[in-house]
């Protein structure tokens, strides 16, 4: 008798083992499946639009008072004239200068002079040191034209470009800090801006303790992104890349326009110790570019209508102000840069959710109640992914949600062919001997009586009366 009994649950063992082994197999099919859709690039505008909805969901800091915008509106152009003449130009930096700014930035092309004027222009850009100036790095594959900076600054420190990676979608998740096509090497705007302020501060730039090819500045070091970091797929990352947080917001009261400038309506003092950049906003200029998530202060002046708006369209020294924003962030806080990790880490991310969904599929549960465990099982993937985000880890989102439901879903429907094949041999054997709820009743114990649509052989033990009562 103890002998039958080992030989049953040897046999109940094996039915578990050739369940689990197809389970996994098929869970494991549906891992490589989305590791191939994730290498190939096909989930990446998933992983994109997960990180966009996360920018949004992130603590903002307080408004930048370092910070002060002077724009050029659509008033200003018809006003002033456009290009904007080199004499104009120079009598906007001199009030500027008078409140004793420590970085002025220009974002306003000038290789070829605008007379009247262009002397002066010459003049005070050779005299003030703070003034720093844009210029155009250029791709000759993208068919970018470099433009270059004012003659007298060329070859100077005091230039940097202002080239923005991006996106296939049109969008702005990337920042530069450096370039080099093998020629010539640059550096970005918003650093040259940033090192210029930190420069009283004693802050320099300078190699990473651990990496020496990795820039530190001040507190944080800055790793170079990789082509596959968080839920990028093969992306262009030429040159010394980092993703944009979009945390730093601007404040609204140090926003103001080139007229008002040239009026004298800004006390000097606005400029004090501060970084005033000098850029176009008007929307005639097309300098303007879309960001996943940025909320603009609520109080900035009517005038100013084109700083940004509620789609993410905002001008372009507006996005070098952000990116001086983080870069000091990271300096003089020591906030931490958004990062993914190794490519192995994430594969394995990856391939943890593939399993749960294979454990959640193991569970011999009706379909409405396997969906709400995959449900739950990507409520909890979401919430782990939340608290990692937070800690500003950027990781695969999309990739291990699908994998979990299709892991799941293959299982699932594994297990559930398995059981109608069983339940199809019991209805055939005993459904002409007896009633349906005898079929019933021994289908609620299958896993003694049937194993791979085969009868298990039983030895029992039985109490058989036979009774001759005819004509009793």
């Amino acid at each position: 008798m103890h002998q039958n009994k080992d030989k049953k649950s040897l046999r109940d063992w094996q039915v578990s083992w050739r369940t689990l082994i197809m389970c996994l197999l098929l869970s494991h099919l549906a891992f490589a499946s989305i590791l191939y859709l994730a290498g190939s690039g096909r989930l990446q505008t998933l992983e994109l639009l997960v990180y966009d909805h996360a920018l949004h969901w992130q603590r903002l800091t307080a408004s930048d008072e370092r910070i002060v915008l002077i724009g050029e509106t659509e008033a200003d152009i018809q006003r002033w004239g456009y290009p904007l003449p080199d004499g104009i130009l120079t009598d906007v930096l001199k009030r500027i200068i008078a409140g004793r700014p420590r970085v002025i930035g220009v974002d306003k092309y000038r290789d070829l002079p605008v007379p009247p004027g262009s002397e002066q222009l010459n003049q005070i850009l050779l005299n003030h040191p703070e003034i720093v100036w844009v210029m155009k790095f250029g791709h000759a594959t993208a068919r970018e034209s470099a433009i270059a900076p004012p003659p007298v600054l060329t070859n100077s420190e005091r230039i940097g470009f202002s080239d923005i990676p991006l996106d296939e979608d049109g969008l702005v998740r990337r920042g530069l800090l450096f370039l080099d096509d093998g020629q010539q090497f640059a550096t970005a705007f918003p650093l040259v801006v940033a090192l210029r302020y930190l420069q009283a501060e004693g802050i320099q730039p300078q190699p990473d303790p651990d990496n020496p090819d990795w820039l530190r500045l001040g507190k944080t070091t800055i790793p170079p992104l990789t082509t596959d970091e968080g839920g990028y797929a093969h992306a262009d990352t030429a040159g010394y890349q980092y993703l944009l947080d979009y945390r730093g917001q601007l404040s609204a009261t140090r926003i103001h326009t080139l007229t008002e400038v040239l009026k004298g309506q800004i006390p000097a003092t606005q400029f004090t110790d501060k970084i005033v950049l000098l850029g176009g906003m008007a929307t005639s200029l097309r300098d303007e570019f879309q960001v996943p998530a940025y909320r603009f202060p609520a109080d900035a002046p009517s005038s100013l209508t084109h700083v940004g708006d509620s789609s993410g369209r905002i001008a372009g020294f507006v996005l070098q102000a952000l990116q001086v924003n983080q870069l000091l962030r990271f300096a003089l806080t020591g906030a931490t840069p958004i990062q993914g990790w190794s490519d192995l880490v994430e594969i394995g991310w990856l391939w943890v959710w593939c399993l749960t969904g294979f454990g959640l599929a193991l569970c011999r549960l009706r379909l409405r109640w396997l969906l709400a465990l995959i449900t739950s099982g990507l409520t909890l993937l979401a919430g782990i992914w939340l608290l990692v985000w937070f800690q500003h880890i950027w990781l695969p989102l999309a990739g291990p949600a699908l994998g979990l439901t299709l892991a799941a879903i293959l299982s699932g429907v594994y297990r559930s062919a398995q059981d109608q094949a069983e339940k199809r041999t019991l209805i055939s054997l005993f459904s002409s001997h007896v009633a349906p709820e005898v079929v019933e009743a021994l289908w609620r114990e299958r896993d003694r009586l049937v194993t791979s649509g085969r009868l298990i052989p039983q030895r029992l033990t039985a109490t058989v009366l036979f009774a001759d009562i005819q004509g009793f």
